[in-house]
């Protein structure tokens, strides 16, 4: 077991909108033993920070360490103006470290820039598994999205055919106009957590001739149209007698079986605490049991930790490494 925790003093858990007032007051521990905390965004705040709970037996995280005998691949930031958004969209390319031999790689996309170049360390990961030739050899390019006080991102990862349509139709060449990759989808790996990882599936659902390998790291797969129409204010409240099950769940459920292969994990503690429904893993299972039965390839794990990156940098690597197996 491995999680995040935060102290918050004195907060009765009766009290109407306590979860809002632990996350504004909630603080690191003071007598955590080893001082650890966790690795935080430039923009953080302190009560956005959080102390690190490890247990002797929690799983090793070697593919997220630096090994000074392993080569190491170039990371550069670019952007890319996208139409069909309207807006510019900055990215990171990876590159690995024998990249200039010239033969072509297999790419992965991957969202949420920042926090996989800072809380998860995912070029360091790249090196690993591809200097012990776990993974072939990768281009990998990470989208960026504004701070978590712009709906950009919620907007845009929920579910949303506009920007799958961005990926296919404006990413895709970019990349493979300025680098050396496969055309292949086969060898397109396309993933991200939370937000990140419910885009990612419905990526292969809106596109399943060019997203078909899923990376999904505890995907939100609770979403439903009215949960975000009620977050942005907005009316809508549809009778649907499924409206226990998240929108990708049923359009999963609905539609034929399509040419993909999967990767999804959730946490032991992702569960639903004040009835609320933002619980990530039942549904993560649903979803799994619904691909399941449907005959999809579906590698599944549930790690014991919660919603968050400490867990999902150690778990990035099993993901690649699934989907890499001979990308059949």
């Amino acid at each position: 077991m491995r999680c995040l925790y935060s102290i918050a003093v004195n907060v009765p858990s009766s009290q109407a909108n306590a979860n809002g007032i632990i996350f504004a007051s909630q603080v690191v521990d003071p007598l955590n033993p080893s001082n650890r905390h966790e690795p935080h965004l430039p923009f953080a705040s302190r009560f956005q920070k959080q102390s690190i709970l490890e247990m002797p037996a929690a799983p090793e995280q070697a593919w997220a360490k630096v090994h000074p005998e392993v080569p190491k691949g170039k990371v550069i930031n670019t952007s890319l103006d996208s139409q069909i958004l309207g807006s510019t969209e900055e990215l990171s390319v990876y590159t690995p470290a024998d990249y200039n031999e010239g033969h072509d790689n297999s790419l992965f996309i991957l969202f949420d820039r920042l926090e996989y170049t800072t809380l998860i360390p995912a070029p360091t990961i790249l090196d690993n598994l591809i200097a012990q030739k776990k993974i072939p050899a990768t281009v990998a390019v990470l989208i960026e999205f504004p701070e978590p006080q712009d709906d950009t991102r919620t907007k845009q990862l929920a579910c949303n055919p506009k920007f799958t349509e961005f990926l296919k139709s404006e990413l895709l060449p970019w990349v493979k106009k300025n680098y050396h990759v496969k055309i292949d989808p086969k060898h397109i790996v396309v993933g991200g957590s939370s937000r990140g990882g419910l885009a990612a599936a419905c990526a292969g659902l809106h596109q399943p001739d060019t997203f078909r390998n899923i990376l999904s790291q505890s995907g939100s797969f609770w979403w439903t149209q009215a949960s975000d129409a009620h977050y942005f204010d907005e009316k809508l409240a549809p009778d649907d007698p499924d409206n226990e099950l998240g929108d990708a769940i049923k359009m999963f459920r609905d539609s034929p079986k399509l040419p993909l292969r999967f990767y999804m994990e959730a946490g032991s503690l992702e569960i639903d605490l004040d009835g609320k429904d933002f619980s990530l893993l039942m549904p993560s299972r649903h979803l799994r049991d619904v691909l399941m039965a449907k005959g999809y390839e579906v590698h599944w794990h549930q790690f014991r930790g919660g919603h968050d990156y400490l867990s999902w940098r150690g778990t990035l690597a099993d993901g690649l490494m699934a989907l890499s197996n001979e990308r059949k």
